[in-house]
């Protein structure tokens, strides 16, 4: 799509692609689904053996200099990448915002985002071989009432963590020659109410580091009241990065299904910060969260 067209996709469409297709934005997309008729995107084989097998079709990718998108209560599943965000050229401006959707099983990553700049609320991003987020090249990102989980197969076969973060990438100027390396600032990644969990003992990723050296680049990133599973070698006690963090297991429904509602047992209930709930008051599944006064964690609000 030209970088100067802007894409509307209204609410209640399902869009089908084939093998390796994608749909590649440079201008701007806007995904207006509702809680009722949200937008599908998926592969084009709808038998029932293909409806849980990721990497069918390449995903959403929003190019380098793509701006001003937003989306809203989509469903984009069995993807390559799910969602990619390059870097954004327009000071000032997110890349994109994302609200109310869900992004999974996906055979490398659900959202991957270069440089990027984004605001994240009430969404799911679920399963994937590698990480089911990965915020790389530096940028700035804030999450809101998140849940980032994978349970991708067995935790043997999965390459990355729940959760990456990165500030560099690495180059050669000619094939065979020295790495260089290019430090990318990571000014900003903020979790807030929100739930990293999965299937192996570590879900947090940092790698700011190349050959056991900081790289000499901004890595800022803070959790403020999360679920954040991660080893007991990490100091939940620092407040410059974590602000009333538990490692307790959330309790999602049924993992096996993809249900990563909260179970009536979950330590995740009613433990979210309300001045957060507030700005977000509407779940994933369009319920308010702020009808008890006491918001859970994560993207989803239990109801009794």
């Amino acid at each position: 799509m030209d970088k100067n067209a802007t894409l509307t996709i209204p609410a209640g469409s399902r869009l089908h692609f084939h093998n390796n297709a994608q749909l590649v934005v440079a201008g701007t997309l806007k995904v207006e689904g509702s809680a009722s008729l949200p937008v599908t995107m998926q592969g084009d084989r709808l038998e029932k053996f293909y409806s849980d097998k990721g990497g069918q079709w390449g995903g959403v990718w929003l190019s380098a200099g793509s701006r001003n998108n937003s989306i809203a209560w989509a469903d984009i599943r069995n993807a390559i990448i799910g969602l990619m965000v390059d870097t954004c050229f327009t000071p000032g401006v997110p890349t994109l915002v994302l609200s109310h959707s869900k992004i999974g099983n996906s055979s490398y990553v659900n959202l991957l985002a270069r440089g990027a700049k984004l605001e994240v609320d009430n969404c799911l991003f679920y399963n994937a071989a590698y990480s089911s987020v990965a915020l790389t090249l530096g940028g700035t990102y804030r999450f809101y009432h998140t849940t980032i989980s994978n349970y991708w197969g067995d935790y043997m076969f999965r390459k990355g963590p729940a959760l990456l973060l990165n500030n560099y990438y690495t180059y050669q100027l000619v094939p065979g020659g020295p790495v260089l390396v290019e430090p990318r600032d990571l000014n900003e990644a903020s979790f807030f109410n929100s739930i990293i969990y999965g299937s192996i003992s570590n879900e947090l990723g940092l790698d700011y580091k190349y050959n056991g050296q900081p790289v000499n680049a901004n890595f800022n990133y803070s959790f403020s009241d999360c679920i954040l599973r991660v080893p007991s070698t990490y100091n939940l006690n620092d407040p410059e990065h974590f602000t009333r963090v538990i490692r307790e297991d959330p309790r999602f429904k049924d993992v096996a299904k993809w249900n990563f509602e909260l179970d009536t047992l979950s330590p995740a209930k009613d433990i979210g910060d309300i001045t957060i709930a507030t700005g977000f008051p509407v779940d994933l599944k369009g319920v308010n969260r702020l009808a008890d006064g006491k918001p859970d964690l994560g993207a989803f609000e239990r109801v009794e």
